[in-house]
């Protein structure tokens, strides 16, 4: 069973919940995965381009359609400045306690939000962008 508002139903199941409080359903995700950029080390007596990575590394973003309570709306800022992110996965269409199902956690921060609907009076959808800080950690659904 879906994350649901009172006489709302929607989506499949997967669940976006930050440790500050708030939760939400996504309805689409995407993700950028961590990388670390190329710099050119090149000099006059080298044969060919040299290359080292940059000591420095971007975790990523994730960014996504939710659905919401209106009552319950996701802020940027907030009192950390940082938060941690928690995806639950759907399990095989049915509806367990998060503590079984499989999820992604990273620490993060909310960098936009961006409302585009209201699907009713209880039930908004938005764009949610989020800056990953750190690794991802995965757990297995038990």
């Amino acid at each position: 069973m879906p994350l649901t508002y009172p006489d709302v139903k929607s989506g499949q199941g997967t669940k976006i919940s930050f440790a500050s409080g708030f939760t939400s359903e996504f309805t689409e995700i995407k993700a950028t995965g961590p990388k670390a950029d190329v710099i050119i080390v090149t000099k006059l007596s080298s044969t060919a381009v040299e290359k080292i990575q940059a000591p420095i590394f971007d975790a990523g973003q994730l960014s996504g359609k939710i659905h919401y309570n209106p009552a319950n709306r996701p802020t940027l800022g907030g009192t950390a400045s940082t938060d941690t992110v928690t995806i639950f996965y759907p399990t095989n269409g049915t509806d367990t306690a998060d503590t079984d199902r499989q999820r992604a956690s990273c620490p993060c921060f909310l960098t936009g939000i961006e409302h585009e609907i209201a699907v009713s009076p209880k039930l908004i959808e938005g764009t949610i962008n989020i800056e990953c800080t750190g690794a991802w950690s995965y757990t297995a659904q038990s």
